[in-house]
């Protein structure tokens, strides 16, 4: 089974691509800054701030201990892009966590 980070998942796009992809067998691992409602036995939610880079290392954390590997990353979270996001963490900071 494929695992997937979808960022942004308590409502609206995010909160339907987590229902659709838990729906068609993948593991999603879903976050938000808030709290999801949404329970089905292919999710999990973190409630996490993909601005600030500590939540984002914790998320890769997480994904690398329980999971082992990420297969798709679905970056749907807005965020002020003034912030750090987490296109903008370098690979290497990344790949030094999913080790």
């Amino acid at each position: 089974m494929k695992v997937m980070l979808i960022t942004g998942t308590s409502r609206g796009i995010g909160r339907y691509l987590a229902e659709y992809y838990a729906s068609n067998n993948f593991l999603v691992i879903g976050c938000s800054r808030s709290a999801s409602t949404l329970t089905h036995k292919n999710y999990q939610h973190l409630i996490e701030d993909i601005s600030n880079e500590k939540s984002i290392l914790n998320i890769f954390s997480i994904i690398r201990k329980q999971y082992k590997n990420l297969d798709v990353l679905i970056n749907n979270a807005g965020i002020n892009p003034a912030i750090l996001s987490a296109a903008l963490l370098p690979y290497s900071l990344i790949k030094m966590y999913m080790k």
